[in-house]
């Protein structure tokens, strides 16, 4: 098989320097396909590009479309599946614009992290880009992934736009009401040894395997553009005893995260928020709401003031649906009526 490779840096891609730092100086990144053949064999032909080799908390727009172009290049060389390394603290960035930009591929495209160096013998680098290569040898699904092995649990594979949020001191991963993809079964084989589990078993809870849909489908990927929105995407937090900010020219449109419940606080600031948001004709998207759930009476007053929930969705896939829709010159609210990637259950 031809396979694609690009190395972004990352701890996937990193050494502990001579100071104790994790740095992505030097070529440690080609250590993973070393590794690989040693105890996989030889017989695939890898084709690798490092567009850039940055820690992944410094990723910005520049790298996000160098990283596209690279996809796009690669699925020109007529690859069978194509493997993007990727630090832990952006991976959910990156896995959104490459599921946006990527959704209808017709061969898996997967991106893989590490939560220690990989000469930690405790890293998961080496078994998520393992079960990456399981994952396109088998061809169980098209479109954009992430593989990734939870400290004692099965490796799992997630769509990419449907990533949580990462939790602050932990390196896990997990998709939105535990709807990742499929898993490896490693229940009879050692997750990182020779005996690996290669049964891959789809999810009953996650959705069909439908196709998924590109933002761009007939556009030419060369042409995708991400412009610096600090001031056009408004994003709210919650918290008690909250004041919400003045609106200014610039926004474009409000993207509101909610307490774990799906909810916000219905109060004379919201209230105030929300009025002078629809005055200006500014979208006010609130994420966090499961269609599954019993809902809180607060949820009943949202539309009252023009609030739209989103249902079953990632809140920063879509930050990053809503970032390419404006960088591109999208209609917002054609754009958030439309299912992209599988961005939400259908």
């Amino acid at each position: 098989m031809k396979i694609g490779v690009i190395f972004t840096g990352g701890t996937i891609g990193s050494a502990v320097n001579e100071n104790g730092y994790i740095s992505t100086k030097g070529k440690d990144y080609y250590l993973l396909l070393d590794m690989y053949r040693k105890k996989r064999g030889d017989e695939h032909e890898f084709i690798t590009k490092s567009p850039y080799c940055i820690l992944s908390e410094n990723l910005q727009q520049s790298q996000l479309v160098q990283l596209i172009r690279s996809v796009d290049e690669l699925l020109e060389e007529k690859v069978d599946g194509i493997i993007v390394t990727h630090g832990t603290d952006t991976l959910q960035y990156a896995a959104g614009i490459l599921g946006y930009v990527f959704g209808e591929v017709s061969i898996p495209v997967l991106l893989v992290s590490s939560n220690y160096v990989l000469a930690n013998p405790a890293a998961n680098g080496f078994c998520n880009f393992d079960y990456a290569m399981e994952f396109i040898k088998g061809a169980y699904g098209r479109g954009v992934f992430v593989s990734y092995c939870n400290t004692g649990d099965n490796p799992k594979i997630h769509r990419a736009t449907r990533l949580m949020a990462p939790l602050s001191y932990s390196d896990d991963v997990y998709s939105i009401e535990n709807s990742y993809y499929g898993y490896f079964d490693c229940e009879t084989g050692d997750v990182k040894g020779e005996d690996h589990g290669v049964i891959f078993r789809k999810n009953k809870e996650a959705e069909e395997n439908v196709h998924s849909l590109s933002m761009f489908q007939n556009m030419d990927k060369k042409e995708i553009e991400l412009n610096k929105l600090s001031d056009m995407i408004l994003q709210v937090k919650p918290y008690v005893g909250m004041n919400y900010p003045e609106l200014i020219q610039n926004v474009k449109v409000i993207l509101h995260d909610s307490y774990h419940s799906g909810t916000i606080g219905i109060n004379e600031e919201l209230v105030r928020f929300a009025k002078e948001a629809k005055e200006l004709h500014i979208p006010f998207y609130l994420v966090g709401l499961s269609s599954k759930a019993t809902t809180y009476e607060t949820v009943g007053m949202y539309e009252e003031y023009g609030i739209k929930p989103l249902f079953d969705t990632a809140y920063i896939a879509q930050y990053c649906k809503l970032w390419l829709g404006l960088s591109n010159g999208f209609d917002i609210l054609k754009l958030m009526g439309r299912n992209y990637g599988h961005d939400h259950i259908m």
